[in-house]
């Protein structure tokens, strides 16, 4: 079995949330990531930043903003790790093949 050391979540979470940053900025590309950035942080402030994490927020930025990020991100998240095995499958790859 496999354990993930903490600083190996905390590269995937930022990594997760880089894309989903670029994400955002690709369908909105009049924002600027400092634009996001401070967004996020009044965000935090307005609802508490013990209850809602940078994701979160951007989450709810995008919302706002009439963006969905995360179906487009799971396809993403799946295609990425295709060769990874999911219960003993495959996830088949882009083009249909094996």
């Amino acid at each position: 079995m496999k354990f993930l050391l903490r600083d190996d979540i905390n590269k995937f979470v930022m990594s997760e949330f880089d894309t989903l940053v670029n994400k955002l900025l690709e369908q909105k590309p009049d924002l600027t990531r400092s634009e996001i950035d401070e967004t996020i942080k009044l965000k935090k402030d307005k609802i508490g930043a013990g209850y809602l994490t940078d994701q979160g927020a951007l989450f709810l930025i995008a919302s706002d903003l009439g963006i969905s990020l995360s179906e487009p991100l799971k396809v993403e998240m799946a295609r990425r790790h295709q060769g990874d095995a999911i219960g003993g499958a495959h996830l088949p790859a882009e083009d249909g093949e094996q």
